[in-house]
Order: C-alpha cells, then sequence, then structure tokens
C-alpha cells in the first residue's frame, strides 16, 4: 500500500471512529438529559400516550386523565379544582408538570419512577398499555372543606395535621385557581391562563401553606387552652373572657405583663390601652384574649393506609 492510500485510510478510519464514539455519547450518556429537555415534543407527546395515574382522596379521584381524540391522547381533569389546585398543582403540555403533587410526584404518575419497573415489564409481557400508578392521600374530604369554607375568600392558608401520625388531613391556600385552564388542549388558552395568574398581584399559584414568603407561626397554645377550658364543662363557645395587661399566675402574686404593656383593640386588632373581650377562649399567660372556632360533629377520621401511593 503506498503512501497516499494508507494516509487516506487512517482518515477514513478516524473519521468512523469519531462517528462512533459521538453517537454512543448521544445515545446512552446524553440520551436522559435531551429526553428531559423542556423542548423536545416527542418525549411530551409520548407523555400524553400514557394514562397518567389518577389522585385520590378517601378513594374518590380528584384528578384523572380522560382519553380525547386529537394528538395528544390524554386530557388531564380536576374535580373540585379550587379546593384541591394547591394540593394537585397542574400538569400542562406547555408548561409541563407544574406545582403540587404533580410536580413532585411525577414520576409516579407518569408511570417512569424506578419503583415501577416490575410493573412496566408485566406490561410488556401481557401487551397492558402503559400507564402511571395513582395516589392516595391521607387529605380526609371533609376536613378539606371545612378548612375551604372556614378560610372562605381570605388571603392565607390552613393546615390541619394528624398530631398522632403527622398526616395531613387539610391543606387549603388561598386564593385559589383553576388547574382545569392550564390543562387544556387549546394552548393559546392556556398560554392566556397561565400569564393571567402570574401577573395576578395575589399571586394564586402561591400555595401559602408551603411556600411563597410563609406566615409566622401564631399563638398554637391558645388551641390548647381552648381544648382545656371546653373539656372542663365550666366553659363554652360563647363565654367571654377578659384579656387584661397583666396575668396573675397561679399560686403566686407575680404579675406576668402583656406584650408591649398594652392589650389589644377587638375591632382593629392593634394595640390600645382598652379592655379586650373575646369569645370562648381563655386567655393564654401574657396574651390577650382570642376566639377559636372549635368543629362541630365528629373527629376527624384519619386513615391509616393513606399516606401511602398504590399501582391502579
Amino acid at each position: 500500500m503506498n503512501t497516499p492510500i494508507r494516509r487516506l485510510a487512517l482518515v477514513v478510519f478516524a473519521m468512523f471512529t469519531a462517528l462512533l464514539i459521538s453517537t454512543t455519547w448521544i445515545q446512552f450518556v446524553q440520551a436522559e438529559d435531551l429526553r428531559e429537555r423542556p423542548g423536545n415534543r416527542r418525549t411530551l407527546i409520548d407523555n400524553y400516550s400514557r394514562d397518567r395515574g389518577a389522585i385520590l382522596v378517601d378513594g374518590t379521584p380528584i384528578a384523572t386523565s380522560e382519553p380525547t381524540d386529537d394528538e395528544l391522547e390524554w386530557l388531564r381533569q380536576y374535580d373540585q379544582a379550587q379546593r384541591y389546585a394547591h394540593v394537585t398543582g397542574y400538569y400542562s403540555f406547555t408548561y409541563g408538570a407544574g406545582l403540587g403533587l404533580e410536580r413532585a410526584e411525577d414520576p409516579v404518575l407518569a408511570g417512569t419512577d424506578d419503583s415501577l419497573f416490575y410493573q412496566r415489564l408485566s406490561d410488556v409481557v401481557t401487551g397492558t398499555p402503559a400507564s402511571g400508578a395513582s395516589l392516595e392521600l391521607t387529605i380526609d374530604p371533609d376536613v378539606q372543606a371545612a378548612a375551604a369554607e372556614a378560610l372562605g375568600d381570605r388571603r392565607g392558608a390552613a393546615v390541619a395535621l394528624d398530631p398522632a401520625t403527622g398526616e395531613i388531613l387539610a391543606m387549603v391556600s388561598r386564593p385559589s385557581y383553576d388547574p382545569n385552564a392550564l390543562a387544556s388542549h387549546q394552548l393559546a388558552a392556556v398560554d392566556e391562563a397561565y400569564t393571567s395568574l402570574n401577573e395576578d398581584p395575589a399571586e394564586p399559584l402561591v400555595n401559602r401553606a408551603i411556600g411563597g414568603d410563609l406566615y409566622p407561626p401564631g399563638s398554637t397554645f391558645k388551641l390548647v387552652l381552648a381544648a382545656a377550658a371546653l373539656e372542663s364543662g365550666e366553659y363554652s363557645p360563647d363565654t367571654e373572657l377578659e384579656g387584661g395587661l397583666t396575668y396573675t399566675l397561679p399560686n403566686t402574686e407575680t404579675e406576668l405583663p402583656n406584650f408591649g404593656g398594652v392589650a389589644c383593640d377587638p375591632e382593629g386588632g392593634r394595640p390600645s390601652r382598652s379592655r379586650c373581650r373575646s369569645p370562648a377562649t381563655p386567655p393564654s399567660p401574657g396574651s390577650p384574649a382570642s376566639s377559636v372556632p372549635t368543629p362541630s360533629g365528629s373527629r376527624p377520621r384519619p386513615s391509616a393506609s393513606a399516606s401511602r401511593w398504590r399501582c391502579r
């Protein structure tokens, strides 16, 4: 072999080697990164080819996927959307899995989580269409409804926990939004809805229970005092108690002054020198009286198995 042919052969060999290395790098090393890129339309359409797992509250779905006749084969729908918006989050073709459980548990709901490997393998063997796993929540629908009703249209958040297990029985944030507007297949309408929500000065997309500018903790010990007072039978929800400037500690002559040496103004919540009276709650040491609503009916029933998700 003469020198020119040998040199050409080396160049061709080097080019084939570079091509093989580049292809291997793209298909194996960069594959995950390329697949997860937001602009990868093929991946987005592939995600809509599977039935996304439902989100369940007490066995009732609050987020499901319904079949369609368009290019996106499944449409995400949310029942009682305003009440559970900050729990579920939203699932959008344009903006992906956003907020709430839709984002936090996206691999499980999409059926791509490593823990679902054997389910996917079984689906391949049996020819069953691929689908995601469902999430069963600890949310109690009655407690969630009571929290939403109590909060009303006021800006803020309410969370109820089972003190024995730490399970979340209710999580409500206001103002809320409708995730169905972001899950629509009408992409122009989705862009308009998202822009409106994102520019809203009330920030409805923020879950004020766990995100944004979190609220400082309140006088949580007043709940203990209120429960003890009502349990004693000497007080009722309509009992009025004084919240003075000082409190004499039990079995002592020591007086504990209120913070700042002033009492509350029952009308505006501002400090004043007047006496503050409030129903239902005995004053805690060093603080004016305040009222705490007590729920009617039976104690919420926590679900022992609700903290686990299961495949459906």
